[in-house]
């Protein structure tokens, strides 16, 4: 490991207990096993060593929209939706520490080759790992949401609905009964979920994880799991593109999809979970 990557880990390392302002470029250096004059010669400052980092993780992301855009036909928001989930605890430590405009400020830079009516919404899965935890039927985590808004307009935001449950959030833990000796199949819907004056259309990503439950301290799983939209199978993740003009109210239905999970017939009876996730951008 050379000493930028030494120097920069070694700020993430100390960015866990302290803030930026308070963490010296003795202290990086101390950490990283450098001097002060190695740290000067690689970075200019502090949050130097963030931006650069930042803009390396994002490589990929905008490598896929110099190719293909940010259209509904490109992967960039798959991209980007699964890098934010991959890599979210470095993203909630960064926004903990007060220092996620950096990260805006590079998506704004690489959304700037967009049309200007472009906005983009990133949902950062910070609940990914909640379908191992207990739940009870139909607990919503909270998502959170951070906007980099390329002009001034609003943009829609979107709940899932479970019919079953009645229960509504960008994140839902679906929780079954028992697990059934055969496939389990739940129906959600996407709803508008605040009072907005949009025009454009809004590219909706929606995935889902397998079925999950702890026994006797073993993790089972399903051995499957398929989203269904309008009859075509999407696997684990989907997206659709909805088109508004005017205003939108809320409570508005966007459109509705199916969750399959293929079940393991040698498992016992037991509450399983999963999340269902919502993710969208707005162009």
């Amino acid at each position: 490991m050379g000493s930028r990557e030494r120097i920069t880990g070694a700020l993430l390392e100390l960015l866990k207990t302290r803030r930026l302002k308070n963490i010296t470029i003795d202290d990086i250096s101390k950490l990283a096993g450098t001097d002060s004059s190695e740290f000067h010669e690689l970075f200019s400052n502090k949050e130097s060593i963030i931006r650069e980092h930042v803009k390396i993780l994002l490589g990929p992301w905008e490598e896929a929209v110099n190719r293909s855009g940010l259209g509904v036909k490109s992967n960039s928001l798959k991209i980007l939706v699964e890098h934010m989930k991959a890599n979210k605890d470095f993203y909630s430590l960064l926004k903990k520490r007060g220092l996620y405009h950096i990260v805006s400020e590079e998506i704004y830079r690489v959304c700037g080759k967009a049309p200007k009516y472009m906005m983009i919404t990133i949902a950062m899965a910070l609940s990914a790992t909640a379908a191992l935890s207990a739940a009870p039927m139909g607990n919503v985590q909270e998502q959170s949401i951070v906007l980099v808004s390329v002009v001034d307009e609003v943009v829609p935001q979107y709940d899932i609905e479970n019919e079953e449950t009645k229960v509504r959030g960008q994140s839902i833990v679906y929780s079954t009964d028992s697990i059934a000796k055969s496939d389990v199949s739940t129906s959600f819907n996407i709803i508008q979920s605040n009072d907005s004056n949009c025009r454009g259309e809004t590219a909706i990503v929606v995935s889902a994880t397998e079925l999950t439950a702890q026994i006797d301290g073993k993790t089972y799983t399903t051995e499957g799991v398929d989203i269904v939209m309008d009859g075509i199978s999407f696997g684990s993740s989907a997206d659709i593109t909805h088109s508004y003009d005017g205003i939108v109210m809320a409570g508005y239905n966007v459109g509705s999809f199916t969750v399959n999970w293929k079940t393991n017939e040698n498992l016992v009876d037991a509450v399983y979970q999963a999340n269902i996730t919502l993710s969208y951008i707005a162009l």
